[in-house]
């Protein structure tokens, strides 16, 4: 062991936390956050030297150095006017990488930040695997730039609550593909049989 590390308390909540939230990351790395875990009451030259020593590949080194400063970045955005609503929050989480987000989850301060970190994985993401292209494709619209535009376009409604029904999904991916909506069928004919004189 590091003669450095062993004069050190470590906060050993800090893995079980990173155990738990890695369950809900996929992509991230909970190995470079127990890293951090390890080395995180050490000096900045210290932690450069631990991180040659034990990480060794120098894109990685740079990103896992880089992860307070860049956490504490996306934490200011995620509490602003640039996050007001579900789908703001959406586009802000979706560009990051997924060790960033881990590391919030770990050792993000505040519970609101923490909370719409979760809520993109749990809820966010699963909203987006149930896109209707299946539905605007039976409705007659072919998939390109054009229908890329309007899924994107309801799912950010959906994020936002603005389309909740079925019904309502329906009529958004119509309205803005221009399928005009058929018109009903006209009502069956009834035909009446004159009745046939009595003959005196």
């Amino acid at each position: 062991m590091d003669k450095k590390l062993a004069t050190l308390r470590i906060t050993y909540d800090h893995f079980a936390k990173t155990r738990t939230a890695a369950g809900i990351v996929p992509g991230a790395d909970p190995y470079l956050i127990n890293f951090l875990s390890l080395v995180e009451k050490l000096g900045g030259c210290e932690k450069q030297r631990m991180a040659k020593k034990v990480l060794r590949v120098g894109k990685v080194i740079k990103e896992v150095l880089n992860l307070e400063h860049d956490a504490k970045k996306l934490s200011r955005l995620l509490v602003s006017s640039k996050a007001a609503v579900p789908h703001q929050v959406y586009n802000l989480i979706s560009k990051e990488s997924p060790n960033l987000l881990l590391y919030l989850l770990v050792y993000g301060p505040q519970a609101k930040v923490q909370t719409r970190v979760k809520n993109y994985f749990t809820k966010y993401l699963p909203m987006r695997d149930n896109l209707p292209q299946s539905e605007l494709q039976a409705l007659g619209f072919k998939p390109g730039p054009k229908f890329d535009q309007v899924i994107e376009s309801v799912f950010m409604d959906q994020l936002d609550g603005k389309i909740k029904t079925p019904q309502q999904v329906t009529k958004a991916l119509r309205d803005r593909a221009g399928i005009k909506e058929l018109p009903p069928p006209p009502p069956p004919q009834v035909h009446r049989h004159r009745k046939s004189k009595e003959v005196a």
